[in-house]
């Protein structure tokens, strides 16, 4: 973990309440429990990201993008199915393409 990273997951916990003993030191490795609806998510999306990854890396090659902004249009159909999966009834927080973080609630 960067000492950037660090300071960023201290400041997201120290706003939403959370205990900060857990965040890993600099330099260390930050692990993120396996979370279902994002797995999910990942597995449902993953012929469409064999559809979709060609495409983008195509426009890599020809100088239309760069690598990183490849990488975020195909993790984009990895995002837009989490975020329908999660929607879809599951209660939780979510954040949309747009950065708006959303808290789902059922009663």
């Amino acid at each position: 973990m960067s000492a950037v990273m660090r300071q960023r997951m201290f400041a997201l916990a120290r706003e939403h309440g959370a205990p900060t003993d857990r965040i890993p030191r600099e330099g260390e490795r930050f692990r993120v429990p396996e979370r279902s609806f994002l797995r999910a998510g990942a597995d449902e999306s993953e012929d469409q990201v064999r559809q979709e990854a060609p495409r983008e890396v195509a426009k890599m090659m020809a100088g239309e993008q760069d690598a990183y902004e490849t990488l975020m249009e195909i993790g984009k159909v990895v995002q837009r199915r989490v975020i329908d999966k999660v929607s879809s009834g599951k209660r939780g927080v979510f954040e949309t393409t747009q950065g708006i973080r959303v808290r789902v609630v059922r009663r």
